[in-house]
């Protein structure tokens, strides 16, 4: 069924608040399997170069966390996933983990204040997935 509403800076207003409020719920309640497919679907786009850089950042990162976050927990995981949202400037902004663990919430920490990468998109997902 189509509405016809008169066109008005109210209407608009209204109607911009609606879609910005449903896009923060949505991010806020979206999955990790849901975070994990755009992820994957990001990086099965990017270039062979951007690839190249991505995983030369999270190389970067994952040698530094993973012996500073064993350090601090004693824990030492077999495998896990992490799913980060960069914004702009190359911050983690969102985060989705598979579990919850003294090693993973570490490892989140980390990635959320240190792990930096940027795409040069306004958002950019991607996964992080070690077996060990």
């Amino acid at each position: 069924m189509m509405i016809n509403l008169p066109s008005s800076k109210c209407n608009l207003t209204l109607l911009t608040l609606f879609l910005l409020v449903n896009s923060v719920f949505a991010v806020e309640n979206m999955t990790f399997p849901e975070a994990y497919k755009i992820a994957e679907t990001t990086e099965s786009n990017m270039s062979d170069d951007s690839k190249d850089t991505l995983t030369k950042s999270q190389g970067e990162f994952l040698v530094k966390s993973v012996i500073s976050c064993i350090n601090d927990t004693g824990e030492k995981p077999k495998s896990f996933s992490l799913v980060v949202k960069f914004n702009a400037q190359g911050n983690v902004t969102e985060t989705w983990k598979t579990k919850s663990s003294d090693f993973l919430d570490c490892f989140e920490s980390e990635a959320k204040e240190k792990y930096k990468y940027v795409s040069g998109e306004k958002e950019f997902y991607s996964f992080i997935k070690v077996n060990l």
